[in-house]
């Protein structure tokens, strides 16, 4: 992880990792643990599921929350985004742009820490509801991608790919 990337370029790959990592591994791999339910209940089936199902769809809520509905709003995650650099940087938001580059190991860091941001986020203002803590699964994992590269293989290629993706022309329509 010895590449730099600008700042702008950076929060493309995270924001678009995040989104591909949910997607294409983290659902399925939650569905699989019997973590979370498949797909989103309506409100009909979810008043025929037991309390333990309710739980699994609410987690699915919360993940497709952050990873689909956030990070999937063009001009959504910007501004959380420079939140967590400036919370991890020390770098405020008027400082993050034109040029700032920061090496990938940060970038991966940053991408962690957008997830911490969100699960600090449901534990302060959702005190009494089902979305604290929800994301510790996501964060665990990422942070075993980082410590163990090795056993992590599936989630390394989905990040390169998305590393080739940013990088390569065209707009992204991603706004940071």
């Amino acid at each position: 992880m010895t590449r730099q990337f600008v700042m702008e370029k950076g929060f493309q790959i995270v924001i678009f990792f995040l989104m591909d990592f949910w997607q294409n591994f983290l659902k399925e791999l939650m569905v699989e643990k019997n973590l979370i339910t498949s797909a989103k209940l309506n409100p009909e089936k979810r008043e025929q599921i037991s309390a333990e199902d309710k739980i699994k769809d609410d987690l699915h809520d919360n993940y497709h929350f952050v990873f689909a509905t956030v990070c999937g709003d063009p001009a959504g995650p910007g501004d959380y985004f420079e939140e967590v650099i400036e919370a991890r940087m020390k770098i405020p938001p008027l400082k993050q742009h034109d040029g700032l580059t920061v090496s990938e190991e940060m970038l991966f860091q940053l991408a962690i820490d957008f997830c911490r941001y969100f699960n600090n986020k449901f534990d302060e203002y959702c005190e009494k509801t089902e979305r604290r803590g929800s994301l510790c699964f996501a964060i665990d994992w990422l942070e075993d991608m980082r410590r163990h590269p090795d056993k992590h293989k599936t989630e390394w290629k989905i990040w390169e790919k998305t590393i080739e993706y940013v990088l390569s022309p065209g707009d992204k329509h991603l706004i940071f």
